[in-house]
């Protein structure tokens, strides 16, 4: 893998050095230890994305549910290349609380890999899974379990996945991308593979602790919600969640695990308001899954942290008709100010334990040292391109938890 050249002298994270290293051990000392981590991320969803989504799915007096988590701030999106970010980048950020250039998958600006969030549950003796509506090798989920120096080497992604960081679920589209090879190598791995919604279904109900789950419902990313007909044999991206669930905690098992509403961004890159919003709604329900699941009694789904933002906003949606007063099932009047990402400010919402390090303000970078500090992991060696050098984070054991 080539080497990568920065585009400028920004930082590549802003706890750069021996200060990111201060923060994340001031962190891991006052640690509220989570027996699982959920980090949601809807694809290009700004605030005026999820006012069109409210809108919709409840009217104007309403609130998703994702709006109704108690606590809330804004985070800050560049990378470490220019001001406006693509999804790798912001990915990577979020996945290892290290900025990097636009295009890169969990690497450095100088090329180094950097371990993910996922990679530490991992080898803390977590489960780990993936979700998206993209393809399962594209940019946003990548960044959780591969290291490649662009997000379009999606091959080499999946192949990143299935030798290295072997997450137990995997869910979304991308069937072009595993040839008759791939998925051999798969099922030598261990992996059930499940092509539709039934089927994802029964492997959820028939998991084990040792269980391996590769579903890929589409040759590319799943159908969009305005497009699907009701003989869709694709699931939605809350039968998705609701599966992985499952999948994921199964007795005694602790996990992390990342959903991706990932098509939100296709239609707001399409100034296609519509689709936007059913898309915006539809990774709601999915947020819906997942406190509904934490609130199902048992003291170890309680004992969850869950996050919700953004990776970056797209096409610069703004609500129009100050007027306008919504019911339910009615979209929202409004314009665009570019065909591509923005670098406005984005949302984030969370609950459970770690969640009061939520801040007003954030940076995208905040969020990986949250995750850490909540499941407290085997921390093992992150890779910081300031100073080239790596920094040991210490081994702070997970605490022995109750079932």
């Amino acid at each position: 893998m080539g080497t990568p050249q920065p585009h400028s002298t920004r930082r590549p994270s802003r706890y750069g050095g021996i200060l990111r290293v201060a923060t994340i051990l001031t962190l891991l000392a006052n640690a509220a230890f989570a027996r699982n981590v959920i980090l949601l991320i809807g694809d290009g969803m700004g605030f005026n994305h999820v006012a069109a989504g409210r809108a919709y799915a409840v009217g104007s007096d309403g609130a998703l549910v994702m709006e109704g988590i108690e606590r809330h701030g804004q985070v800050a999106t560049h990378s470490a290349t220019s001001a406006i970010t693509d999804s790798s980048a912001a990915a990577t950020a979020l996945a290892t609380g290290v900025k990097t250039y636009n295009d890169a998958v969990a690497v450095a600006l100088d090329g180094l890999s950097l371990e993910t969030i996922l990679e530490i549950a991992k080898s803390s003796g977590m489960a780990t899974g993936l979700v998206s509506t993209t393809r399962i090798t594209h940019a946003t989920p990548a960044c959780f379990a591969a290291h490649e120096a662009n997000r379009d080497n999606e091959v080499q992604i999946a192949q990143d996945y299935l030798r290295d960081s072997r997450p137990d679920v995997l869910l979304g589209g991308g069937g072009r991308v595993f040839s008759s090879a791939l998925l051999g190598e798969a099922r030598q791995a261990g992996y059930e593979i499940v092509s539709t919604a039934d089927g994802l279904s029964v492997a959820a109900a028939s998991a084990t602790q040792t269980s391996k789950t590769l579903g890929l419902f589409a040759y590319s990313h799943l159908t969009q919600e305005i497009r699907r007909s009701e003989a869709s044999s694709e699931p939605h991206l809350w039968d998705m969640v609701g599966a992985a669930l499952a999948m994921l905690s199964v007795p005694s098992s602790d996990f992390f695990l990342m959903v991706e509403g990932g098509r939100i961004d296709d239609g707001a890159h399409d100034h296609d308001l519509r689709r936007t919003t059913l898309e915006v709604a539809a990774f709601d329900k999915a947020v819906e899954v997942v406190v509904n699941w934490t609130q199902a009694g048992s003291a170890r789904q309680a004992d969850t942290l869950v996050l919700v933002t953004a990776d970056h906003e797209t096409g610069g949606l703004s609500i129009q008709n100050p007027d306008e007063t919504l019911a339910a099932g009615e979209f929202v009047t409004a314009d665009w100010s570019t065909w591509e990402h923005t670098a406005a400010d984005v949302p984030i919402w969370g609950f459970g334990p770690g969640s009061e390090a939520i801040a007003a303000q954030m940076d995208n970078t905040d969020i990986f040292p949250i995750m850490l500090d909540a499941i407290s992991a085997e921390a093992g060696t992150v890779v910081s391109s300031v100073g080239k050098r790596a920094t040991t984070l210490g081994a702070v054991k997970r605490a022995a938890a109750t079932p």
